[in-house]
């Protein structure tokens, strides 16, 4: 009896004047549609989160377009590049097609939008860390506190055990290297 309704299209069978007369209603932009013969626009797949499509008809998802790096989208189904955001300052895509964008690591931040590459995470200085993905800025950066350190680009971390820093240190130092009047946990005390 042969197709009635081809790829990229769907027949609504309560529009067909006979068997082998339906009228056919393209996939819409967005869409595709890679089986013949279907009954309805629910048959017509979606491009997936992170692309689009302004074909018209599609018959495969070689059509969906993948949003540039440093852009997303979440959206399923999307019909223009429009849907593409520009990933915020603070996040980065560095691949195509993605439907989020990364956080900046903590001991990080970005000011730049559309940042299309970890490499716009810059570090904060050593001594100092943020505590928390996704900072925007240099301010964001505090200094580490006493019995921590910071070699930027990372969290604050803990001395070990005999060991100690001031504050904004970028590094830990044996509790026997202790500066005279200081406290250092880990030694008898102030000495």
């Amino acid at each position: 009896s042969g197709t009635h309704c081809p790829r990229g299209y769907y027949c609504d069978p309560s529009q067909c004047q006979s068997s082998a007369m339906c009228t056919t209603t393209a996939c819409p932009q967005g869409t595709f549609s890679n089986k013949t013969d279907q009954h309805s626009n629910e048959t017509c797949s979606y491009c997936p989160a992170g692309t689009y499509s302004n074909v018209i008809a599609a018959t495969s998802d070689a059509t969906c377009q993948p949003c540039a790096a440093g852009r997303y989208s979440h959206l399923i189904g999307a019909a223009n590049s429009l849907v593409c955001e520009a990933c915020i300052a603070g996040k980065f895509s560095s691949e195509v097609g993605q439907a989020t964008c990364q956080s900046c690591p903590i001991g990080t931040y970005s000011s730049t939008t559309a940042a299309n590459s970890s490499t716009t995470c810059l570090p904060c200085s050593p001594g100092k860390s943020n505590t928390a993905e996704g900072a925007t800025s240099l301010a964001s950066c505090d200094w580490c506190p006493a019995g921590k350190f910071g070699t930027g680009g990372a969290p604050c971390q803990a001395c070990t055990t005999g060991m100690y820093s001031n504050a904004n240190a970028s590094q830990c130092y044996a509790a026997s290297q202790c500066p005279q009047h200081s406290y250092c946990p880990g030694t008898s005390g102030a000495e």
